[in-house]
This record gives C-alpha cells, sequence and structure tokens, in this order.
C-alpha cells in the first residue's frame, strides 16, 4: 500500500494542469476528491500520516491555482498600465514630434524667406536699373497666397522737395505685375489722397507709415479688395510708392514684409540714382555743365542713324565767340569763365529741351537740332546770335560787357556725308560768318 501512496505526488500534478486547460473547477473538485481518497485509504491500512500528508498536497495543488492567478491577473493589469502609459508617451512623443516638425517647417521657411531677401538685397548690387530690381522682388511675396499684384509709382512732375497737397493727383504707374495693368493702377492711384511728407495723416499705418486702404474701381468700392502702399524714400524725400493689391485680410507679417521692402528699394534706387549722377556728370562740362564734345558726337551719329533710317533731317549749329580772347586777356581768366557760363544759359533759355547743345572746346560751342525745317533753323540761329549780342554779362560788381557770336549752320539729309564731313561744313560756314565781318550766321551750300 505504501507504494499506492508513492503514487500519489504523481497524481497531484492533475490539479495543478487542468487550470492552465481552462478547467479550474474540474481541478478543485479533484483535488478534493484524491484528497478524501488518501484520507480514507491511509484510514483502512493504518497509514494514517501518509494519508493526511497526501491529502494535504492535492488541497496544496487544487488550491494553487488561485495565488497564480492573482499574480497573474496583476501582471496582466500591470502590462496593461505599462502599455496605456507606453501609449500615453508616444502620443505625448508624437505630438511634440508634430510641433518640431511644424516648427522646422516654419523656420525652414522664415529661412527661405531670410535667403531670398538676401538674395534680392545682394541683387541691389548688380542692377543698374529700376525695372529688374522691381522683377526680382517677386521673390519676396512670392508665399503671399491673396496677393494679386504690386507695382511702382513716380511722380516725375514734382519738385524735388515734393511738396504736394492732397487734392493733387500726380502719382503715374511706373511698373506693374500681376492682376492689374499700369492704366489699372492710375485709375486707382487717382482716388488716393497720397501726401507722403506728412506723417501724422491717418490712412497710414504705425508700421513705417503704410498705407491701408479700400480699393475702387470704376468708381465703386470693391468688397474683399485692399490697396497697401509705402513711400520709397532717400535722402528724406519720397521719391516713388510700391503698392500691393491683396484680396482678404491683410496681416501684420505681410506689413512688416512691405517695410523690408521699401527700405531695401529706397537703397537700391539711391544707388541707381547716384550711379547715373555720376555718369551724367562725367558727360557734361564741369564750367558750363552743357555736354562734353565726345558725348556730342556719340548723339550726332545717332542722328544721322535715325535720319537714314527714318528719311528725316535734321541740322548742325556751331557757335564761337567773337573775341574771347580779349576778354581774357583785358579781365582775366575768371571772367572769361563768367562769360562762357553765361553763353550756355542763354543758349539754354532760348531753345527747347529736344535740342542737345554741347562745349565743342573752349570757346566753342555745337547744337543739334532735328526735325526741324531748314528756314526754322535758320531763324534759331539768329535769334541765339541776337539774344547773346543784347545780353549784359556782370563779370563784376559794377562791370559788364558784351560780346557777340559767329554761328555756321549745316543740314544733314538722307543722302548727305558722314559726320565728320557735316563737321566740316559747319566750321567752313562759321569760318565765313568770321571773314564776313563776325556776328553773324551763315549756312553751308555748295
Amino acid at each position: 500500500m505504501m507504494n499506492s501512496f508513492a503514487l500519489f505526488p504523481l497524481l497531484s500534478i492533475l490539479p495543478l494542469v487542468l487550470p492552465f486547460k481552462g478547467k479550474g473547477k474540474r481541478g478543485i473538485l479533484l483535488a478534493i476528491f484524491l484528497s478524501a481518497f488518501s484520507i480514507l485509504l491511509g484510514f483502512r491500512n493504518n497509514f494514517m500520516v501518509a494519508g493526511f500528508l497526501n491529502a494535504v498536497l492535492f488541497i496544496a495543488a487544487g488550491l494553487f491555482q488561485y495565488p497564480l492567478k492573482r499574480e497573474v491577473q496583476e501582471a496582466v493589469s500591470n502590462s496593461l498600465q505599462r502599455q496605456l502609459y507606453l501609449q500615453a508617451e508616444l502620443s505625448k512623443k508624437q505630438l511634440e514630434c508634430e510641433k518640431l516638425e511644424s516648427q522646422r517647417k516654419k523656420l525652414q521657411e522664415e529661412a527661405e524667406q531670410i535667403s531670398k531677401r538676401y538674395l534680392f538685397a545682394k541683387s541691389l548690387v548688380s542692377y543698374m536699373e529700376e525695372v529688374p530690381i522691381l522683377e526680382d522682388l517677386n521673390s519676396i511675396f512670392s508665399f503671399e497666397k491673396n496677393l494679386l499684384g504690386y507695382g511702382f509709382a513716380t511722380n516725375p512732375d514734382l519738385e524735388p522737395e515734393l511738396d504736394v497737397s492732397k487734392d493733387e493727383k500726380i502719382w503715374k504707374s511706373f511698373f506693374a505685375k500681376g492682376f492689374l495693368d499700369q492704366e489699372g493702377w492710375n485709375k486707382i492711384l487717382q482716388l488716393l489722397p497720397l501726401n507722403l511728407n506728412r506723417s501724422e495723416d491717418r490712412i497710414f499705418t504705425p508700421l513705417d507709415r503704410i498705407l491701408k486702404t479700400e480699393v475702387y474701381l470704376d468708381g465703386k468700392k470693391t468688397e474683399d479688395l485692399y490697396l497697401v502702399g509705402s513711400p520709397v524714400r532717400w535722402q528724406g524725400r519720397a521719391h516713388g510708392l510700391l503698392f500691393f493689391l491683396l484680396e482678404g485680410s491683410v496681416s501684420d507679417d505681410f506689413l512688416d514684409k512691405v517695410s523690408f521692402a521699401v527700405q531695401l528699394l529706397g537703397l537700391g534706387f539711391h544707388k541707381i540714382h547716384l550711379y547715373r549722377k555720376i555718369v551724367e556728370r562725367s558727360r557734361r562740362d564741369g564750367l558750363t555743365n552743357l555736354y562734353l564734345r565726345r558725348v556730342f558726337l556719340e548723339r550726332l551719329s545717332e542722328e544721322i542713324s535715325f535720319t537714314k533710317r527714318y528719311g528725316t533731317s535734321f541740322s548742325l549749329l556751331m557757335l564761337d565767340l567773337d573775341h574771347f580772347k580779349l576778354v581774357n586777356d583785358r579781365y582775366g581768366h575768371l571772367a572769361g569763365d563768367m562769360v562762357l557760363k553765361k553763353i550756355a544759359e542763354i543758349l539754354k533759355s532760348n531753345v527747347h529741351h529736344g535740342v542737345n547743345i554741347c562745349r565743342y572746346g573752349g570757346e566753342e560751342f555745337a547744337l543739334l537740332i532735328g526735325l526741324a525745317p531748314q528756314e526754322v533753323v535758320l531763324a534759331t540761329a539768329e535769334h541765339l546770335r541776337s539774344a547773346i549780342e543784347n545780353s549784359a554779362i556782370e563779370i563784376s560788381e559794377g562791370v559788364t560787357i558784351k560780346i557777340t557770336v559767329s554761328i555756321g549752320v549745316a543740314h544733314y539729309l538722307p543722302e548727305a556725308p558722314l559726320a565728320e564731313e557735316l563737321i566740316q561744313r559747319a566750321d567752313h560756314a562759321l569760318y565765313q560768318a568770321k571773314e564776313s565781318g563776325r556776328n553773324g550766321v551763315r549756312e553751308w551750300k555748295v
């Protein structure tokens, strides 16, 4: 019988295995049955101790599933909590990643905008004309989805001081890109009170005095169109107006871009202005402010090309001051300089702006008069001679002198010779005027 009790520990495995098969209750019932059988068998065979020990073993094996199950449930619960925590952390990290990605994209856009601003500012160094600069301005505002177009207006009728009343409608479109052409912009600008020198004007925002106003088209107010503009300034004066047409709201970021753009344009246009001023000064005589001889010869070549192409004509006048050497010898070279300046002023004030005047050399001047009949040219030459003869030139306080000029005239027709021979003809006519007693006008004739 002891050999039978030896098999009982092996039977105790059954109550342990059944719960893992999903049969926990059967394992308990089996443990109770085996315990009772062990006690009964031990009682009948006088092995009470062995019977009770095996009974305890069976009961322990049957009840072992409950603490194990509790531990498993606790482990599952902890695992679920850990999973929920990890999911929450993952969601948090995902949100942080999305936020960082958004910040990265924003920084990338800002870096791209800064790069474009830098490239635009860099381009200002190389451009010597306004239009390429205004074309490149599109790179700064390319991200603006509600931007319909932009343009630039100038005011050629203004004096340099730009002192204009609000009622004056003098701003004209110089450049247009996008929704409206220059004529369309002009219609809008005519309806705006643009006095750019008064900072207290209420139509300007505090941000660098930027104009923000509603748009009128064909005399009617639009519903969702806005005009944003700002004066382009240098040396304390407004020389132009940069304006934008937008649909919908206008953001502060856009106004900041406008403020930045007008500052760069002011620098770029000022550089162009200085460059042109230097170039123009290099083309003019320092004493009389008339064109130099080399510039005059360039204009003469251009005039000949134009005449040959369109079958027109022009005339060349050569002027020489009579007895100018006596003025220098008697009154000094400073007085001679004053005479030359006065003659230049008389010439400029007695011909229209389309006439090219130059100081040809020393006391000699040259004029190009295009698209005028020969008799009109001769009348103009006589008028200039008379104006100079009747002018009293003050060379010092209380001292005035008079001087006369001799003028030679040569006409250029499409079948006429080259520039050199035309100059020789005018010189020959001038020589004839000198030989005829000076203070006269002579026309070259075959």
